[in-house]
């Protein structure tokens, strides 16, 4: 229904077009006193017409073009009409003549700018020129890791730019077009931080490898309409893609004269994940309020309450609670105060709930000795983080449920994980969800499970994880007849049992990939390892035959990439298990959301007018050089 509409709608705008640039043509030839013989929209048959005066008016049955046909005009090349007429187009000074086809152009571009205006003066939808997330580092020309402006400055969620270089900024488009004009030069923002204080930074752009382009390290924030809703075992829930969450009911705050970002909204959403609150949204102009129980939202935060939901720490910040505390990276965090965490959201709320009383927070951990996972208590005090404003105890996490199942005997209210006959001590290697093609509810996890077998932690080096996941770029023809790239070394590797090692005389693996549907057949593949330096290689050549390796992230307890490997475990010990979710409430993703600029002065729209057209044609010539790359 909906791409119906949006043809009809494209269409429509297309035939508006036509109609402009042609009565562009249409009145300059009648301001030269031209013959108009007929004016057209669309092409081929004619299904309406009607003359009035000397010229017809016609409607042909493809909305696809238009035309107006003049007295002594021949569109095609070699061909010219002799015409004694004064009135002939032919017989006109080439001036007149040359306005009469710019006049269509020229039609087109005052119509963009009055269509401009309006929409200035009615409300122009913008993105907010807001801090999303704050990117740490930056990769420059040189390859070297540096620290974003916005970073160094603590720049922090929520913040509104006001202007750049004395430069109004109204949207963050317009924030991003400023900045990039002003390239290597320092930037002055002008701040407003959501407590009512205003201040000003300066700073210089640094240059990013990824974008191409300068940056601050500013990302665009999300707003607080809902862009999807995912529930697990069959669940409904009353919120629906659309709805714009405004407050939760039972506290004051109202979330938009707040000017809080989606970011900010996940996090208050945190402290009451698996617990059933009320949400203020608004609805087709409406305020109404629904009950919900929050899960997150990303797909693991549904999976969490299902598995365990143990959290794995990627890196500990230098200096923060965690380091003095002595969590590492590669430990699993299980607990909270004795309460088992359930997903990501969960540690964020737990963390922030024990900063608002003031208190310690102490976290069972499993961490690997070499042999197998040890259970450990850490206790530490939180930190607000001035790029957040939130509680934290500096760690970059991960939550995958591939990897080892750490002491399920604990968790004995995952009956899910029971009723796949799934143990402590037993390893998922890979899983895939299903279910969701049937609408917007998850039912059940495939996972491949290992009933025996003990866990490895390879450490890699940084260039060998970068070659790991570097595709080869594909030739023209290859590209141009649809052909699958190659796999990564990392898409061969992983979820893969090791049927021949590798040796220094002959750098290659043999590796076995687990089927998608039966465990016990496997497809061979060739991992190729010359691309490696006798350095980066020597992950590699640990690798033993029979090794399974682990399908997910994994780190050293140095911080240093590595491979999680399953070592001691038969073709036999794996088989495909289904887990039934159970219901673990509402994923909420929030959707990038444009509202409506509220102009200060009527004469205000024509500087918006002027700067949107200035920023089309510089985003035209920055694209125009991409297609002849």
């Amino acid at each position: 229904m909906l791409e119906g509409v949006s043809i009809i709608t494209a269409i429509l705008g297309f035939a508006f077009v036509i109609f402009i640039h042609e009565l562009g043509h249409f009145l300059f030839a009648k301001w030269a006193d031209v013959k108009v013989e007929r004016f057209s929209i669309g092409m081929g048959p004619i299904i309406w017409s009607r003359t009035i005066g000397e010229t017809e008016y016609a409607l042909s049955i493809l909305p696809v073009g238009g035309y107006v046909k003049m007295l002594g005009q021949e569109d095609l090349p070699g061909q010219h009409v002799e015409s004694s007429d004064q009135r002939s187009f032919s017989n006109k000074h080439p001036g007149w003549r040359a306005a009469i086809l710019f006049g269509g152009v020229l039609f087109n571009i005052v119509s963009s700018y009055i269509i401009l205006l309006i929409l200035a003066w009615y409300g122009l939808p913008v993105f907010s020129p807001q801090v999303g997330m704050v990117q740490q580092y930056a990769v420059n020309e040189k390859d070297e890791r540096v620290e974003t402006p916005a970073w160094q400055h603590d720049l922090r969620i929520g913040d509104k730019i006001l202007s750049v270089n004395g430069k109004k900024v109204r949207s963050y488009t317009d924030l991003m077009m400023y900045s990039l004009a002003a390239s290597t030069e320092p930037i002055k923002l002008e701040i407003l931080r959501q407590d009512g204080s205003i201040f000003t930074e300066e700073l210089n752009s640094v240059y990013d490898k990824e974008r191409g382009s300068h940056t601050l390290g500013i990302e665009m924030p999300l707003g607080m309409r809902v862009a999807d809703v995912v529930t697990a075992a069959g669940a409904t829930s009353e919120l629906q893609v659309d709805d714009r969450i405004v407050g939760i009911v039972g506290s004051d705050e109202d979330f938009d004269k707040m000017g809080l970002v989606g970011h900010q909204l996940y996090s208050r959403l945190a402290t009451h994940v698996q617990e059933e609150i009320k949400l203020r949204v608004e609805r087709e102009g409406e305020i109404k309020e629904i009950p919900f129980t929050y899960a997150g939202y990303t797909v693991s935060d549904l999976i969490g309450p299902n598995i365990g939901g143990l959290i794995y720490t990627l890196k500990v910040i230098e200096g923060s609670p965690a380091q003095q505390a002595g969590i590492l990276p590669g430990d699993f965090i299980a607990k909270a105060n004795g309460q088992r965490i359930i997903n990501g959201p969960h540690i964020n709320g737990l963390v922030n709930e024990a900063a608002r009383a003031d208190k310690s927070i102490t976290f069972d951990i499993y961490r690997h000795d070499g042999e197998s996972y040890k259970l450990l208590q850490k206790t530490m005090k939180t930190y607000e983080d001035p790029h957040t404003g939130m509680s934290i105890i500096g760690i970059s996490r991960s939550q995958d449920i591939s990897g080892p199942i750490i002491a399920i005997e604990e968790n004995q209210e995952l009956p899910a994980l029971a009723a796949a006959d799934i143990e402590a001590g037993h390893t998922i290697l890979r899983w895939e969800l299903n279910g969701r093609e049937e609408g917007s509810t998850y039912k059940t996890i495939r996972a491949l499970v290992a009933q025996k077998g003990h866990i490895q932690i390879l450490p890699l080096t940084e260039e060998a994880e970068q070659k790991m996941y570097k595709r080869q770029p594909m030739g023209f023809w290859a590209r141009l007849f649809g052909f699958k790239p190659p796999k990564t070394t990392w898409e061969r590797l992983s979820k893969s049992r090791i049927k021949e090692v590798a040796t220094e005389k002959n750098p290659r693996l043999l590796v076995d990939q687990i089927n998608n549907v039966d465990a016990s057949k496997s497809e061979m593949y060739e991992v190729d390892l010359i691309k490696f330096s006798a350095e980066e290689r020597e992950v590699f050549f640990k690798l033993q035959e029979g090794d399974y390796v682990v399908n997910r992230d994994a780190v050293a307890a140095d911080g240093s990439p590595a491979l999680m490997v399953l070592r001691g475990a038969e073709q036999s010990d794996l088989a495909w298990k289904d887990i039934q979710l159970q219901d673990a409430g509402t994923l909420v993703a929030l959707m990038m959301e444009e509202r409506p600029y509220q102009l200060e002065s009527w004469t205000e729209g024509f500087t918006i007018a002027n700067d949107m057209c200035v920023q089309i044609i510089g985003t035209t010539i920055n694209i125009i050089p991409r297609f002849f790359k």
